[in-house]
């Protein structure tokens, strides 16, 4: 039986649908509180009812404690629909994961049914490869918790899909889609927002039409993502205890010198004692509930830090040698998957992990090969586009592939910049997502150009090469 092209978009979306609802109404997978939920609820209004923080278990519901939208998009979802919940009610989790399922599946759809191709094998292989990275548990679990990562990862999927309809179709609808959203993945927090500036930039690629419609509203759809984006590297829903540890247990953890490093950050240097403590140490919690805290609060946001490891380029060596350790983990072990109701406190869900069980184990966590990888995502997509230039819509995603992977690189070291060392493998998700994305449309572009030069071989000389 002969499997038609365009049916099998539709086949692998309702695979794809299938597992994640398993995943996340069967299995009920999620993601157990790491000890900094309480600043994403309290961004959005909402507190943990259960007190499931430390149970090993994730809170399938909360609390309603204002009608507040949140900071940013990253809680959105959460903020819109608890508007129709009164005030000390509770929301549980799979209402707003139905909406980020709903989000996805229209994204993974549009892109499969856009990149279809005459290759059968590449066609194959692209869906595959959509249904086991694209779909792993690891990131889907995220849509039953209110951590930003399930908004970052189902409006980047949609971005993708819009986008790459656009670019086969040219219709302006898809453009509009593509553009609301980049504004929503941009706007979700720092770990989307040079990514989001990229997008935008790649968003400028349709103005190379005829159509002045089309044209202005490629340039209005990207500077309201790089607008959104802007906004989103300004967003710090951080509390005093991952503050504490960007200083004490991400920049004193690297440093030589602690008191040097303390002085150049405007900091006392009598706090050199809390060097290399996390924030769970009683020790450390001591000094968070002190009034002395206060003098290293406000020198702890994000563009201090930044302009710390900017300006000592050793220490940010060695944090960033830390982020690549732990680059290839997109489930954090010490993390239970399961709500109370389970009985299963601290463990976690096998159920469609084939991607990420490998990819801890095999991939290697080197920065030599996040490097080479994306070098060669870059050589290869130009060499594709040089290639099939007068095929429409290559061009844009050629561009799009490269800053999927530019965006992974620059991601990278945000986990240690935002909360030190503490949870890294946890805060390295959106770099894992941005480069697995990278590694779904390289290895797809990259079997379809070596078969496309072996039917070339063929057709010219009658052999393979």
């Amino acid at each position: 039986m002969k499997l038609d092209a365009k049916k099998l978009p539709v086949i692998t979306t309702l695979i794809i649908t299938l597992v994640m609802i398993i995943t996340l109404f069967v299995v009920r997978a999620g993601v157990a509180d790491n000890g900094n939920l309480r600043y994403v609820l309290e961004d959005i209004g909402m507190y943990d009812y259960q007190s499931a923080s430390g149970s090993g278990y994730y809170a399938d519901g909360f609390g309603v404690s204002s009608k507040t939208l949140g900071t940013g998009t990253g809680g959105l979802v959460y903020g819109i629909i608890k508007l129709a919940f009164p005030v000390d009610s509770v929301m549980f989790v799979w209402i707003p994961a139905i909406v980020y399922l709903a989000v996805f599946v229209a994204g993974i759809y549009l892109f499969l049914k856009s990149m279809i191709g005459e290759n059968k094998t590449v066609n194959i292989l692209m869906c595959i490869l959509a249904a086991i990275i694209v779909a792993d548990a690891g990131y889907v679990a995220f849509f039953n918790t209110p951590y930003t990562e399930g908004a970052f990862i189902a409006y980047l999927v949609l971005f993708c899909g819009s986008f790459a309809a656009c670019a086969k179709t040219g219709k302006v609808r898809y453009l509009i889609l593509s553009g609301i959203a980049g504004i929503l993945f941009g706007a979700t927090g720092i770990y989307a927002s040079l990514t989001g500036i990229l997008l935008a930039f790649v968003l400028l690629g349709f103005m190379k039409t005829e159509d002045i419609k089309k044209r202005v509203i490629a340039v209005l759809m990207a500077v309201l993502v790089f607008a959104a984006s802007v906004y989103g590297f300004t967003i710090d829903k951080s509390g005093d205890g991952m503050k504490y540890n960007r200083i004490f247990y991400g920049v004193l953890s690297v440093s030589e010198n602690a008191e040097q490093s303390l002085g150049d950050m405007g900091i006392d240097k009598e706090f050199a004692q809390y060097a290399n403590t996390a924030s769970f140490d009683e020790k450390a919690q001591n000094f968070i509930a002190s009034q002395d805290f206060a003098k290293v609060r406000d020198k702890a946001d994000t563009f201090s830090v930044l302009k710390y490891y900017f300006t000592h380029t050793d220490d940010f060596s060695k944090a960033l040698k830390a982020c690549v350790n732990n680059s290839t983990m997109i489930k954090s072990s010490y993390l239970g998957d399961y709500p109370a109701s389970s009985g299963k406190a601290s463990q976690q869900s096998s159920f469609w992990t084939i991607y990420s069980t490998l990819k801890a184990k095999l991939m290697p966590a080197s920065m030599v090969f996040i490097l080479v990888f994306a070098l060669a995502v870059l050589v290869l997509s130009l060499s594709y586009k040089g290639k099939h230039k007068d095929k429409q819509g290559t061009a844009q995603m050629v561009y799009l592939l490269i800053a999927l992977a530019l965006g992974a690189v620059l991601t990278l070291p945000l986990a240690v910049v935002q909360n030190g060392l503490s949870l890294i493998d946890f805060n390295m998700r959106s770099y894992n997502f941005l480069f697995d994305l990278s590694l779904f449309g390289g290895v797809t572009g990259g079997v379809n150009m070596m078969l496309s030069r072996q039917q070339e071989l063929r057709d010219k000389y009658g052999v393979n090469q």
